[in-house]
């Protein structure tokens, strides 16, 4: 009899049909079980994901931003090409140097909770702001590597914990018709083209803004830490 119930169970479960995992809950159980937090207390309570597919230097967008979040309980996933590594020009090939350390400025995989401030459209050109649009602003220290010997390798030396003086910033980066990729863009920010932040990045940060308010989280990760990976 007891046999018979077994046999009975066994069969039941290799008839059972796999469990399907949406985009959302694939993304979702990938930063959770690195051990980060999911924001999903509301309507647009985003959670930012900046996916690095690889360390390779080639002045292109070949990176990925996910913007995950749900409106009444159905859930949104958008998927723009985007830079988490810093160009040539300006960057790896010119390091600066800051607080007595030369180097190019690489942001290290990790989550920093309300680690941006996102700033509006209007501002003045300046340091801050040099493309003279929206962009996010660091208000809390964030782990990079400094890069100071002028090739096209990264190399994970010098680690350190980067203030916000250090102006780490999100923003737009050029598009790939008028300019190949990020360079000179970027000498450590992260960031899209110009496009796709405008037309749909920052939409949807601006209503998480009327929500939640003006500071977000810090998530970076790499392609091979999602349960199932991006393919190019």
């Amino acid at each position: 009899m007891i046999i018979e119930i077994i046999n009975k169970i066994i069969t039941k479960l290799i008839k059972r049909k796999p469990i399907m995992m949406s985009e959302y809950g694939m993304i979702k159980k990938s930063v959770l079980d690195l051990g980060y937090k999911w924001f999903e207390g509301g309507d647009y309570d985003l959670n930012i994901i900046w996916v690095r597919m690889n360390d390779n230097v080639n002045n292109k967008m070949d990176d990925y931003c996910l913007t995950c979040y749900t409106v009444q309980g159905v859930e949104y996933v958008t998927q723009v090409r985007a830079n988490t590594l810093p160009g040539t020009y300006g960057g790896l090939y010119n390091p600066v140097t800051v607080r007595g350390i030369t180097g190019t400025a690489v942001v290290q995989p990790q989550q920093v909770l309300g680690a941006y401030h996102y700033n509006e459209i209007g501002f003045p050109k300046n340091d801050y702001n040099p493309f003279h649009s929206s962009y996010f602003s660091p208000t809390k220290s964030i782990k990079i590597w400094r890069d100071n010997n002028r090739d096209d390798e990264i190399d994970y030396m010098q680690p350190e914990d980067s203030p916000p003086s250090d102006v780490i910033c999100w923003h737009f980066q050029g598009e790939p018709i008028s300019s190949p990729g990020h360079n000179p863009w970027s000498i450590g920010c992260l960031g899209t083209m110009l496009s796709d932040w405008r037309d749909i990045v920052i939409p949807i940060i601006r209503k998480a803004i009327a929500i939640w308010g003006t500071n977000f989280t810090l998530t970076l990760i790499e392609n091979k830490d999602l349960i199932i990976p991006i393919t190019k």
